[in-house]
């Protein structure tokens, strides 16, 4: 393999552990859930958030997997730089919406149980998924800017 194709391959093992980070505090909200549900705390609205997530872990999965393609082709000229670049903005772009969706939970949580187990669990959590997704985001924000030079 050659240069692109071997630096994205680096650069997405640096974006997959951020990734992997982003699920694990997922599967921890999850793992809590029974317990909130316990302590009566409607776990609902949660489980409906962490549901939502398939979708764009699923889109990252595909976007991922054009970025890849779109690296080779890169390579060996049959693409530009910049259709790979537009790619990694895509991918980039995944998990914005969905991070939106969970701050704007925290917030109503927080009106509705400031203090409640439930507002400790999101915000703990919350924390972790925010870093990572930026971390993501910076991450491909470098290799774009590196691209592009």
């Amino acid at each position: 393999m050659g240069k692109i194709v071997n630096r994205t391959s680096g650069v997405a093992a640096d974006w997959q552990r951020q990734v992997v980070w982003l699920r694990i505090n997922i599967a921890y909200i999850k793992a809590e859930l029974p317990y909130l549900a316990e302590m009566n705390n409607d776990p609902k609205d949660i489980e409906l958030l962490l549901a939502a997530f398939e979708e764009p872990f699923t889109r990252l999965c595909d976007v991922e997997l054009g970025v890849f393609v779109l690296a080779r082709l890169a390579e060996v000229d049959t693409a530009s730089r910049a259709e790979l670049i537009v790619q990694l903005d895509r991918l980039r772009e995944v998990f914005h919406l969905w991070v939106q969706k969970y701050h704007e939970l925290v917030m109503k949580v927080r009106e509705e149980a400031q203090g409640s187990l439930k507002e400790s669990l999101l915000n703990g959590c919350g924390a972790e998924i925010l870093r990572a997704h930026n971390a993501f985001v910076t991450i491909i924000s470098n290799y774009v800017a590196e691209l592009q030079h």
